[in-house]
């Protein structure tokens, strides 16, 4: 990893260290600037297409990649793609969503929080979404885990 760092430049790492919104930034920008990671928000969808299929979400992320192993740097970095998938991917047409996590806690079940992670984790798994799709859920915090939960489930949480 040291030597990784040591072979980039400034403008490479302030990249690495840069997220851009996908409707702030295109495939050649993410070349130029060396981005790191690219977010689907909320309210962004590619092409700007409200109703894009999931064929279209697909050729963006693979555009986005693609794009970041095409830089002059000395190694090359694979761009990591965000979504805001708290509710169920929201972003893209006909998905199913869910209740917000705080709603979901302050539910007093477990197993619904369980059960929404575990469903939006296997739709951002499929095929479609890439062979090499990592998953990350966020789970509620706060005071709603805390009819949950005794303890906190994140350090930052200062209660």
């Amino acid at each position: 990893m040291r030597s990784i760092v040591a072979s980039m430049s400034l403008a490479q790492k302030i990249g690495q260290m840069t997220q851009a919104e996908i409707k702030s930034i295109t495939p050649a920008e993410v070349r130029k600037y060396y981005i790191g990671s690219v977010l689907n928000g909320g309210g962004s969808w590619p092409g700007d297409n409200k109703h894009a299929r999931i064929d279209a979400w697909l050729a963006l992320s693979d555009a986005y990649c693609d794009a970041s192993m095409a830089t002059d740097a000395a190694v090359k970095i694979p761009i990591i793609s965000g979504t805001n998938a708290v509710h169920g991917d929201n972003n893209v047409f006909g998905a199913t969503l869910f209740p917000h996590n705080t709603g979901l806690g302050a539910a007093d079940g477990a197993a619904n929080v369980t059960c929404s992670a575990t469903a939006q984790a296997s739709v951002l798994r499929t095929p479609a979404a890439g062979s090499e799709a990592n998953v990350a859920i966020e789970w509620p915090t706060g005071a709603a885990v805390r009819r949950l939960r005794p303890v906190s489930v994140h350090r930052r949480d200062a209660r």
